[in-house]
């Protein structure tokens, strides 16, 4: 088996092991906001990467409502996050992974599973040290709260960019969840590399070949197989595309069930040509 390296890490995963190594470092502390976690992530991998912050403040976190990704891995509790424990609160829906199979992992990384298991996740903790709100009312304000930290949007995105060293650029005047992203510089980015692999074969998660033409802001679709290329009678609107970056990376099709033929948009947003270095 080939060895990992850090450019093939998972975005949940290189959050998890920043606050891993947080955890493991100061074992004096019970919690660490959002933003040293970035700021971990950001020194330990090199490039800032869009998807840390949704993956910090709802993918990753047990005990907040899942909008896609159902992972286990973090616990929101006062003061920011820690890593789940055996017997933290879980919100419905969540049946995620606890923690990155090692097999997923460079060498170098893999200990901190060992450690994890052995003598983190089933150690004894004080009641109430996790937060025991309830999970769906949790959700309220936390799109708020994590676009306010990191300067909204827009202002995210230009420092995704720049250097992450620098101080925090003027704070954004919205404070909108992220449906401030529709005009951003991630979905311009997204879109370009769209249209640059244009009529390009791509696939569906179960292997299906297909092509895509952009016509303004639609995508229609056609299948490449052998002595099969046609087109397909449906067009992928814009705001289909726009709202499945949203939720990127996508876990599984069903992430974007809720959009006609989810499986071309799968396909297209997972594979590394429009992907890019964005999730």
């Amino acid at each position: 088996m080939a060895r990992l390296t850090t450019n093939e890490l998972k975005v949940a995963d290189e959050c998890w092991i920043a606050l891993a190594t947080l955890v493991r470092d100061n074992p004096q502390r019970s919690a660490f906001p959002a933003r040293e976690i970035i700021d971990m992530a950001s020194r330990m991998f090199g490039t800032a990467r869009p998807g840390w912050t949704p993956h910090i403040y709802q993918h990753n976190v047990a005990n907040v409502a899942p909008s896609s990704a159902t992972y286990r891995m973090f616990s929101k509790v006062t003061g920011g996050y820690r890593l789940y424990r055996k017997g933290d609160p879980v919100a419905p829906g969540r049946s995620g992974k606890l923690h990155p199979d090692p097999e997923d992992l460079p060498d170098e990384y893999r200990p901190l599973v060992d450690w994890y298991l052995s003598s983190y996740h089933a150690a004894r903790v004080a009641p109430q040290t996790a937060d025991s709100e309830d999970s769906l009312l949790r959700l309220i304000g936390v799109g708020k709260d994590m676009w306010k930290e990191v300067g909204g949007g827009e202002a995210y995105i230009r420092q995704m960019r720049e250097s992450w060293g620098r101080e925090e650029a003027t704070r954004f005047e919205s404070e909108a969840a992220p449906t401030g992203y529709s005009e951003s510089e991630l979905f311009s980015r997204v879109w370009k590399r769209i249209r640059q692999h244009e009529d390009e074969v791509f696939e569906t998660k179960t292997g299906r070949r297909f092509r895509y033409r952009v016509e303004g802001r639609q995508l229609r679709v056609r299948h490449a197989g052998p002595g099969n290329d046609k087109e397909v009678p449906i067009a992928i609107s814009g705001g289909a595309i726009e709202e499945s970056i949203r939720r990127c990376p996508l876990d599984k099709v069903k992430d974007v069930g809720d959009f006609f033929d989810p499986s071309y948009i799968y396909g297209i947003l997972m594979d590394s040509r429009v992907r890019g270095e964005d999730w």
